[in-house]
């Protein structure tokens, strides 16, 4: 979008627009057609690919949530309650 804008920037100076009224809307009308017209041409030399999910890492605040959780001690396992059944 940055790249659209400098451009339609650009183009309205190159065509000697000096008022500052007309450059804003210019270049507001003329960012829209140029971000399409960027888009669609980058997209066919690298097109969408799905790419395999990695599970993110805990951050410092999760970590230390974590840490600082209080824990009450098992009474039974899970596991032993099954067999005890």
């Amino acid at each position: 979008m940055v790249l659209s804008i400098a451009l339609a920037y650009g183009g309205l100076i190159v065509f000697h627009v000096r008022s500052v009224v007309w450059l804003i809307v210019g270049t507001a009308l003329l960012c829209i057609p140029i971000s399409l017209f960027l888009n669609t041409y980058f997209a066919r030399f690298k097109p969408p690919v799905l790419k395999r999910w990695k599970p993110s890492r805990r951050s410092f605040f999760e970590w230390l949530y974590e840490r600082d959780r209080i824990r009450a001690p098992k009474v039974m396992d899970v596991d032993d309650e099954k067999k005890a059944n």
